[in-house]
């Protein structure tokens, strides 16, 4: 009698589901498992290619499922062996605490499955989850400052990255990449696209020289005849987001001419204009050198 082969983690804590059925893993999602998980390069004194091997930036479809891959990459981790005990994941989520909590259920929910082959019970807080002795903990983009100074982080997701406030994505990215020379940790930067200027349109602007992330772009046809069905992209191109949530173009929001961090830019300017108006007016506060 043949062995009985092992379940995968996939299928120990059930498969995902939408609509109804059950998703195996998909070619794209093999292709970032593959690129989080081959070994550092060895034969390169090249920085920036040394970097990108635990940087990703994934600008992405709406409906892929990366996020949810990306969850149960960070359960694995935690699991698969006793390396992330004594370590954190810190994971950065847009301005709203309830995204946050949202994320921190969704992993709680992995094991929670009535599906599941090891359902596990969790302590009640809505922000923190712990794994195996690794602390999952969950921030909102406004409230970073507890995120700043913590010990043995392993791994940053910012999920939905691109949506992020103007004023709040560069303190996400420096909160990230501040842990890069601490304790190198895997950063991986999550989002479909939002308008020119926000956080991963920066980066995917940025010369391959100079950027520290693999940037790896998913566009709905690599879900098509996997999550998504001819007819449900068929459907999804009436829509006038279409380009920019299945398409991964950088459109901008439909209703407003001018983008919110140019608006920014305008207001500071004025500023400045009306203290150099003021020392104008009075000639004995202007510097002679």
């Amino acid at each position: 009698m043949s062995k009985k082969r092992p379940l995968c983690f996939n299928h120990l804590i059930s498969l995902p589901v939408k609509h109804g059925v059950k998703h195996q893993l998909y070619d794209y999602e093999r292709k970032i498992y593959d690129e989080l998980m081959k070994p550092a390069p060895t034969n390169t004194d090249d920085i920036i290619t040394r970097q990108q091997h635990k940087h990703l930036a994934i600008i992405k479809a709406t409906g892929l499922g990366i996020s949810e891959f990306t969850l149960r990459w960070i359960a694995w981790m935690c699991l698969r062996n006793n390396d992330m005990r004594g370590k954190r994941v810190v994971v950065i989520t847009g301005n709203n605490i309830a995204l946050a909590t949202d994320l921190i259920r969704r992993l709680k929910g992995l094991f929670l499955n009535p599906d599941a082959n090891y359902p596990l019970v969790f302590e009640s807080k809505e922000t923190v989850l712990e794994l195996n002795g690794c602390t999952i903990q969950a921030f909102p983009s406004h409230h970073l400052s507890a995120a700043r100074g913590l010990t043995d982080v392993s791994i940053v997701l910012l999920d939905e990255a691109s949506f992020f406030e103007i004023n709040q994505s560069e303190e996400a990215r420096d909160v990230a990449e501040r842990y890069i020379a601490k304790s190198n940790p895997y950063i991986l930067a999550i989002s479909t696209p939002n308008h020119p200027g926000d956080f991963l349109h920066k980066i995917t602007e940025q010369a391959e020289q100079d950027c520290i992330y693999k940037r790896m772009f998913l566009d709905y046809t690599v879900g098509v005849g996997n999550i998504f069905t001819e007819k449900e992209i068929e459907i999804a191109k009436r829509s006038s987001s279409f380009e920019r949530e299945y398409n991964l173009k950088f459109s901008g929001i439909e209703g407003n001419v001018f983008l919110d961090y140019k608006i920014d830019e305008a207001i500071q300017l004025g500023k400045e204009l009306d203290a150099y108006n003021q020392v104008l007016k009075r000639p004995e506060l202007i510097p002679l050198n």
